[in-house]
This record gives C-alpha cells, sequence and structure tokens, in this order.
C-alpha cells in the first residue's frame, strides 16, 4: 500500500500518518481539503470534484501552488456547503441526486441504499445554487 485517503476531517490525523510512514505513504484528503493541502496531503479524493470539477481544481491551484492563504481559503469557504451537503452517510446519494442537478443524471443508487431523503434536497439545491452550478429547475 502506497497511498491513504484520509476522510476524519481532522487534518492533523493525515500529519501524523506523514510523520508515522514518511515516503513510503502518499496522504490524500477525503474531507476538508483546504486544511488537508495546507498540512501536506497531496491530493483530494473528492465527490465534490464531479460534481464541479473546475472549482475542484480551482481550490487546489489556489491553495496548492499559491504563497498566500487567502484566495484558497475564501473559495474554500465558499465550497464548504456543497462539500458538506455531499459527506457523510448520504454521500452516494446525495452525489448521484447532485449529477442530477448539475445536468448529468445517472440514475437512482442501486439497493440497499435510497435516494436522497426529500428533506436533504433543499440544503443541496441551495449549495448547487450558490455555486451557479444548478441546472435542473425547481
Amino acid at each position: 500500500m502506497r497511498y491513504i485517503k484520509e476522510s476524519s476531517g481532522d487534518p492533523q490525523r493525515g500529519v501524523r500518518i506523514m510523520d508515522l510512514c514518511g515516503e513510503r505513504m502518499t496522504v490524500f484528503a477525503g474531507y476538508k481539503p483546504w486544511e488537508a493541502y495546507r498540512c501536506g496531503a497531496k491530493g483530494y479524493v473528492s465527490v465534490m470534484g464531479n460534481i464541479a470539477p473546475a472549482l475542484s481544481r480551482e481550490l487546489y491551484e489556489l491553495t496548492v501552488n499559491r504563497p498566500e492563504i487567502g484566495p484558497g481559503f475564501a473559495l474554500y469557504r465558499r465550497l464548504m456547503p456543497l462539500i458538506d451537503a455531499l459527506a457523510g452517510d448520504l454521500y452516494v446519494s446525495a452525489t448521484k441526486t447532485a449529477l442530477g442537478l448539475v445536468g448529468m443524471p445517472v440514475g437512482h443508487p442501486r439497493p440497499p441504499r435510497l435516494p436522497l431523503p426529500s428533506a436533504a434536497l433543499p440544503r443541496l439545491r441551495k449549495a448547487l445554487a450558490d455555486l451557479d452550478l444548478l441546472k435542473v429547475p425547481a
């Protein structure tokens, strides 16, 4: 094993993995990419990258390839509602729903997973609309 996706949301956990494994292990963020990049993660295994690939790339470029902290952090704060709406136990159903809402329908989750609960839809729609990604009207 040479790579690990660290998804706890605790960037210090990724740092600890890097300390313990050195060059033998490459750490990728699974959640909270800005913090993970700033702590040395080499990439982001990103559900959001499927929904907003250009914004995901921009976050990487601003955070990793620029010395100033502000621009990457400002974009990250704009992206966090979407990242949070796609995270957690509902990430499969939220991802499939989000793809449909941005104009790339991929169908419903396969059993035993269920579709996104209707109560979670407004939060997801708002996150997409706030980023000007929503393509499917209400």
